[in-house]
């Protein structure tokens, strides 16, 4: 198991709106520019950067929180990720904090 990596970017949004951004199919592919599919609901499946990164919604609580698996296609067989995304508002900005 490798060690987790932590990120905490604040972004001129709010929490809500970038929450939005990463479970709409054409939001999120607006914001990377490239193709994204995203199924929000648990158990949906979602894949970003033309295919390139594909997983499964494990956990949502609406405009906070998204948990899914994460892997990309040159990874070995069995192997994945899971990101952990938190969402809120600080100093007016939207921050998120990646796991």
């Amino acid at each position: 198991m490798n060690k987790p990596i932590n990120q905490w970017p604040s972004i001129d949004l709010k929490a809500r709106e970038l929450y939005d951004i990463y479970l709409d199919s054409k939001k999120h592919s607006d914001a990377i520019g490239s193709k994204a599919s995203i199924s929000a609901r648990v158990g949906g499946a979602m894949k970003a950067w033309d295919g390139y990164i594909s997983g499964k919604i494990l956990h949502l609580v609406p405009g906070m929180m998204i948990v899914q698996t994460w892997k990309g296609t040159d990874w070995q067989q069995g192997d994945e990720s899971i990101l952990t995304l938190v969402f809120q508002d600080v100093d007016g900005k939207g921050e998120i904090s990646l796991t």
